[in-house]
């Protein structure tokens, strides 16, 4: 029949992959195809999206698809253009990109929600201030390379897993190994975006990959243990398991305070205005010993300032200081000690890191 549209089969993933964000075990009908034509105000709705369709002769009917709503659509095919490729300030909401390569294509100032990337292939692409909100991929099955994107911390903490007790009930899934998986799969996914970015991007986004990597990295770990350590019954597995979350709990806190510390390796500065500070702040503290506990023995400043060059740490001990000063005097040395140690090792990175 003239003007009548033609189906295509309902992907299976989406009534199957009760994990996915796109998860609808209602869907019946197939999805229409989808014409590369946006003159409506809606947006398209249910319609699968091929390559072919949009590029013929290596050359894109259109090379900008600018403020189009796609919601619940399916892209198929290889989208590789002789000229860049760009989606504007789109929003993609309950779509699969999935079983889609993607070469050479920008996406600016999109936003994806709920939408899957599980099986999508990016190579050469940009991502560049979008916005992620529950969306899914894979940590071996979605691949970027040489890729950038822009914020890769808001990327990883969007990832998603179906986590409704009723269908997880449904699949004779745990709600708790969901969650250890989910943590495995942004922690490998934020490899792989690190992995991108010291070739590719900004400096900016460098150091947020490596921010986003370490901090995902701990995060697992810990939720592994805390997996591990529930459904152990020995009590050699429970103490196995309860060390371990400590020691992870212990490595995140430091890796979260040094890392403040130096801006995640981006900022050497941070903590060379840290020792300063640190300096000042015990001056302080001296000031108030001397004005209303005892001598201290030197000025405020000079002595905090031997303590916190380090070199001068012998000229302020005396067997004649109190025990509370003594206190005081060894834990600014402490403080002081690590933040020369965080300053100096973000200097030399920073000077024999090859980009």
């Amino acid at each position: 029949m003239a003007g009548e549209k033609k189906l295509v089969n309902l992907r299976g993933r989406r009534t199957s992959s009760y994990w996915e964000p796109i998860y609808d075990p209602n869907l019946k009908d197939g999805f229409e195809v989808g014409e590369w034509r946006f003159d409506h105000e809606q947006g398209p709705r249910r319609q699968r999206f091929f390559a072919n369709d949009l590029i013929k002769d290596s050359k894109p009917k259109i090379s900008i698809i600018e403020n189009v709503r796609f919601f619940e659509c399916d892209f198929q095919g290889v989208f590789q253009t002789d000229t860049q490729l760009v989606f504007k300030k789109c929003h993609f909401e309950l779509c699969d990109l999935g079983l889609s390569t993607w070469i050479n294509v920008k996406f600016s100032k999109c936003r994806f929600k709920k939408s899957s990337l599980t099986q999508a292939k990016f190579t050469d692409c940009e991502l560049r201030d979008c916005d992620w909100a529950e969306v899914s991929f894979s940590g071996n099955a979605t691949d970027f390379e040489a890729c950038v994107i822009t914020n890769p911390k808001r990327f990883i903490a969007a990832g998603y897993t179906n986590l409704d007790e009723r269908v997880l009930s449904d699949h004779k899934a745990q709600k708790s190994y969901q969650k250890m998986r989910n943590e495995l799969t942004k922690a490998t996914t934020a490899r792989h975006l690190l992995s991108n970015a010291k070739q590719m991007g900004s400096n900016r986004e460098y150091y947020e990959a490596v921010e986003t990597f370490e901090r995902q990295q701990s995060s697992s770990n810990i939720s592994n243990s805390v997996y591990e350590l529930g459904r152990s019954k020995n009590i050699l597995r429970i103490i196995k398991h309860a060390v371990a979350l400590a020691y992870f709990l212990l490595e995140m806190g430091l890796l979260c305070l040094f890392g403040f510390l130096n801006g995640w390796g981006g900022r050497p500065l941070q903590p060379l205005l840290a020792i300063i500070a640190n300096w000042l702040i015990f001056a302080l503290a001296f000031w108030a010993y001397a004005k209303w506990c005892g001598d201290i023995g030197s000025s405020p400043l000079l002595k905090s300032f031997n303590i916190a060059g380090l070199a001068g740490y012998s000229l302020e001990v005396s067997p004649t200081n109190s025990q509370l000063l003594t206190s005081i005097q060894v834990v600014e040395l402490v403080i002081a000690i690590v933040l020369y140690t965080v300053f100096f090792s973000t200097v030399v990175s920073r000077m024999s890191r090859v980009r």
